[in-house]
């Protein structure tokens, strides 16, 4: 397995993954994105996972400097993850923390102290289990309910 950063000959292999994402309908609202939607989220911050063959799994962050969240400091910035996908035969194996390692050491490197991200997962124990295990802080939780 190797780890790259995301780059414009990737995106028609995500549009791919987001597609067998929505498929698998494991989070709420997901719709997937064609590629030049996904190209409009290319930051340093989005890595690919690739096997021999194909990319088994992806992860998209970006920098934010507004700090609209109280949980950090005044005036710092932090990575926020949008999506981490791994793909269903490869889940289970550390994929997503080898992905989540790159982004929070890259992130380091360039003097950000901050991660924050959320998800629209319909297993949230599997989620949060997942982060938490990686050293992430719950921070606020939300619920829905339709009448």
């Amino acid at each position: 397995m190797t780890c790259e950063i995301m780059k414009a000959e990737h995106l028609e292999e995500i549009a791919q993954l987001q597609q067998q994402w929505a498929a698998e309908q494991l989070t709420y609202g997901l719709v997937a994105g064609t590629p030049e939607q996904i190209a409009e989220g290319l930051t340093p911050y989005c890595y690919v996972l690739k096997d021999a063959q194909r990319i088994i799994g992806y992860l998209m962050a970006e920098v934010r400097h507004d700090n609209a969240y109280c949980v950090f400091p005044k005036g710092a910035s932090f990575v926020e993850v949008n999506d981490l996908f791994i793909s269903k035969d490869h889940r289970s194996r550390g994929l997503g923390k080898a992905l989540l390692r790159q982004c929070e050491n890259d992130a380091r490197q360039n003097g950000i102290q901050h991660m924050l991200l959320s998800s629209a997962t319909k297993d949230a124990e599997a989620v949060r289990h997942f982060y938490t295990s990686n050293d992430y802080t719950i921070w606020t939780t939300q619920f829905f309910k339709s009448l």
